[in-house]
Formats: structure tokens, C-alpha cells, sequence
């Protein structure tokens, strides 16, 4: 990395379940943060990532800014219906992520409840 002081970016995470991430993105865009992670809670609501991703990197503009994470947060190790929401949300993610330019998804490693 030819500057250092860019090696690690200030970022912020960002609500994307309600589908309004690159509105949020385009309203904080300019209060200095350099990176940003949309996630969702539990389910992506059946969105269109591949759309959304767009939209989010539109946002974003020319700005120094990156996406490099997407996140995905719920038990996916479950089998109630959300828990399936979950599942699925994490394997969209992983075949969206690069619309966002995203090259890792994060979240939660949920767990057996007994």
C-alpha cells in the first residue's frame, strides 16, 4: 500500500433490510467516513442485491470511499422460517457482494439452540 495512513479506513455500517442503504450511504457520504458496510438483520426482505449494490456504488460516487464488506446478521443454524430467511440472505450476499465491490461477508456464526 503506497500510503499507509489509508491501510486501515475510518468506516460505519450501514441498515440495508429496509432497502434505503444507498440513500444512507448518499446522506453520510460526506461526514468523512471512508468505507461503509451495509448489512442486514436476519433477512435481506427479498431484495434485489444486485440492484441495491449498484445503487450503493452510484451513492458513493467519486468519493475515496469503498464497500468492502457486506454484513449478514441472524442464526442461520436454525430452521424456523427466519433462520432460513437468514441462510439464504447470507448465500445472496455471497453471490452479490460484488456489485457492492465488497470482497468479504461478515456476520454472526449462529448457533444449535438446545
Amino acid at each position: 500500500m503506497s500510503n499507509p495512513a489509508k491501510a486501515i479506513r475510518i468506516g460505519t455500517m450501514i441498515g440495508a433490510s429496509a432497502g434505503k442503504a444507498a440513500e444512507r450511504i448518499g446522506k453520510v457520504a460526506d461526514m468523512g467516513f471512508e468505507s461503509f458496510e451495509p448489512f442486514f438483520w436476519q433477512t435481506t426482505n427479498g431484495q434485489n442485491l444486485a440492484e441495491l449494490g449498484k445503487r450503493c456504488v452510484e451513492a458513493i460516487g467519486d468519493r475515496d470511499i469503498t464497500i468492502s464488506t457486506l454484513g449478514m446478521f441472524g442464526n442461520p443454524l436454525e430452521t424456523t422460517e427466519i433462520d432460513r430467511d437468514t441462510l439464504q440472505g447470507w448465500k445472496d450476499c455471497i453471490d452479490n457482494a460484488h456489485h457492492f465491490g465488497a470482497t468479504c461477508v461478515a456476520g454472526f456464526t449462529g448457533r444449535i439452540l438446545q
